[in-house]
């Protein structure tokens, strides 16, 4: 891909609100790449050359567009369907939702990081315990 044509895979991700904060941003940006290779095959199949790269473009833009689309909606589902569970101790104080890093965004970031802080939250003195909930909290 030329550099004017890796442009259309960010803006196909920036219009669809997909930062490059995200943890899985490069996952996104290497699958609008392929759909895009994939729809220029499929462009160059109904045509034997590309006589208007604007043409091209629209097309590949609306199939990126659409795909991730259908990427970000099964994110979604699976997100709300279901639950995430590393282990299934039980404990006295029930900090799972205080022990959650709200900046990741995909879900296996959010148990890695969860999971990180409660070890953590295991290993420290009382005192220490009290200060993670409490920066956890935004006080």
């Amino acid at each position: 891909m030329s550099d004017k044509r890796i442009t259309i895979v960010h803006g196909v991700l920036k219009s669809l609100g997909i930062s490059p904060r995200r943890d899985d941003y490069d996952d996104f940006v290497q699958d609008a790449s392929i759909i895009f290779a994939q729809a220029y095959a499929d462009f160059l199949q109904e045509k034997d050359e590309v006589e208007n790269e604007r043409d091209l473009m629209c097309f590949a833009y609306q199939r990126m567009r659409w795909r991730l689309l259908d990427r970000l909606r099964r994110q979604q589902l699976e997100y709300f369907l279901f639950n995430y569970t590393l282990d299934n101790e039980e404990d006295d104080h029930d900090y799972g939702k205080t022990m959650v890093d709200h900046s990741a965004t995909a879900p296996f970031a959010h148990l890695e990081n969860s999971d990180f802080l409660n070890y953590l939250y295991h290993h420290c003195p009382r005192v220490q315990q009290r200060y993670l909930i409490a920066k956890l909290n935004h006080h």
